[in-house]
């Protein structure tokens, strides 16, 4: 009804005839219209995933999500195929092995040649990577201080990762301040005075142990995750290496150290020396002339050697790491040999299968490392979550060795239902056949 008064009020003023040809086409146009109208929006509002469906579907995907940086989704995953069969694995030789491994799937399909038939065929997990609590478990407690280091511990980490400063009285703290590398140790915001509003508007090399201990941490810094209370934070403490490595050797856990500052090298070697905790710390820097120095003051042969198309790695007594960010460098490889490395630690968004394979197959170890709260946030996928699940899932399947993560107990919730897994495949491997049980019965 009213459509018929609109179009003799508006379409047809002059005439009351609905039987003319403007009347009858019209519906149809209006609908055409609609059509457009709700296709141009929907794609307006769902051109992301639109596109990442598209891409999922005409490539071999090693990961499946997509970081959303402004408005030009890119694809973060490597979706090169590896030319190499020879160096390739079964379970990863096709693009439905690729989605099946991201997926957990422990099985592959295989077919036989006599008859055409597919048989199933089980596939050996592969182990959990090392849980490495990102600076402790900063979501429970302060982060780089012993109380979030103990909660890491608490959690299921099997080490922890932390950041070193010299201060100019000699002393060696556990920190990380609020600054980028560039200017790391930075207090402006993350720290204030006694408590009052004054900010402090210098680094934390500049000062001295006992002014050091007199700072207190800003509660509202977006650095310090709200699951943290405002007392916990106000009456934080910051640490000396020495008082976390004690902590370490009690526990015997593995401690990833970020060296940071100029200085900081030799005092770390003596300290570590002196407590006899060299098994249990790995050394690291984004800058390789501190690692490639370390190196040099502690000479060592890298070993490595090939057992069944895998290294096997040999514990070194000074393991050092490069550290990088994005975006990688193309001869990272060449960079990480040039400083004498044992490990590679990439940013956890540009960790992939194919990268893995190149680290693993130079004879280093590989480590994904995630950003703190800040960089989390900003960061927006498409398919996982902040450090849920779905995430550590997508990583882990890139085959790297170790996570440094934010969350270790949900890692290592993950790693309790794999070695589940792995029971039960090592079980259902050893134990006889239905066959064999039935000749045993007879």
């Amino acid at each position: 009804m009213l459509y018929f008064i609109l179009f003799s009020l508006f379409v047809w003023p002059d005439t009351a005839c609905f039987l003319s040809p403007w009347f009858l086409f019209c519906p149809f146009l209006l609908a055409f219209f609609l059509l457009v109208f709700f296709f141009f929006s929907s794609f307006f509002f769902f051109h992301d995933r639109f596109i990442f469906l598209f891409l999922q579907s005409t490539q071999n995907l090693n990961l499946e999500w997509v970081n959303k940086y402004d408005n030009a989704p890119s694809m973060v995953a490597d979706s090169s195929i590896n030319s190499d069969s020879s160096s390739s694995s079964s379970s990863d030789s096709s693009s439905s092995s690729s989605s099946s491994s991201t997926n957990s799937d422990n099985g592959i399909i295989d077919s036989s040649s006599g008859g055409g038939c597919c048989h199933q065929k089980r596939q050996q997990p592969s182990p959990p990577p090392l849980i490495v609590g990102h600076r402790g478990a900063l979501y429970n407690e302060l982060e780089n201080t012993r109380e979030s280091f103990l909660s890491s511990y608490a959690l299921g980490a099997d080490a922890i990762e932390l950041d070193v400063f010299l201060l100019k009285d000699g002393w060696l703290i556990v920190f990380h301040g609020g600054g980028t590398d560039d200017n790391a140790g930075d207090l402006s915001d993350y720290c204030i005075l006694g408590g009052g509003k004054d900010t402090v508007a210098t680094n934390i090399k500049d000062l001295n142990f006992e002014e050091c201990q007199q700072l207190v941490f800003n509660p509202d810094h977006d650095v310090f995750p709200c699951t943290v209370e405002k007392y916990k934070i106000m009456k934080g403490k910051i640490p000396t290496l020495e008082e976390v490595l004690i902590d370490a050797k009690t526990y015997q856990k593995k401690v990833k150290i970020e060296l940071k500052g100029p200085g900081t090298v030799p005092p770390v070697l003596e300290l570590v020396e002196k407590l006899k905790v060299q098994h249990l710390c790995t050394y690291s820097s984004f800058d390789l002339s501190m690692v490639r120095l370390l190196r040099d003051l502690r000479p060592e042969q890298q070993h490595h050697h090939q057992q069944q198309h895998q290294h096997q790695y040999q514990q070194q007594e000074y393991p050092t790491g490069a550290l990088f960010s994005n975006p990688v460098p193309d001869d990272y490889i060449q960079q990480a040999k040039n400083a004498g490395v044992n490990e590679v630690h990439l940013r956890y968004d540009t960790c992939t299968k194919n990268r893995v394979n190149e680290i693993h197959n130079a004879g280093m170890n590989s480590m994904a490392w995630f950003r703190g709260p800040v960089g989390m946030n900003q960061a927006r996928f498409l398919d996982v979550g902040n450090e849920d699940e779905r995430m550590y899932e997508t990583v882990a399947a890139t085959g790297v060795r170790q996570m440094c993560v934010n969350r270790p107990d949900v890692l290592f919730g993950m790693s309790q239902q794999q070695q589940q897994q792995q029971q039960h495949y090592y079980v259902s491997e050893s134990s006889p056949s239905s066959s064999s049980l039935l000749s045993l019965q007879q």
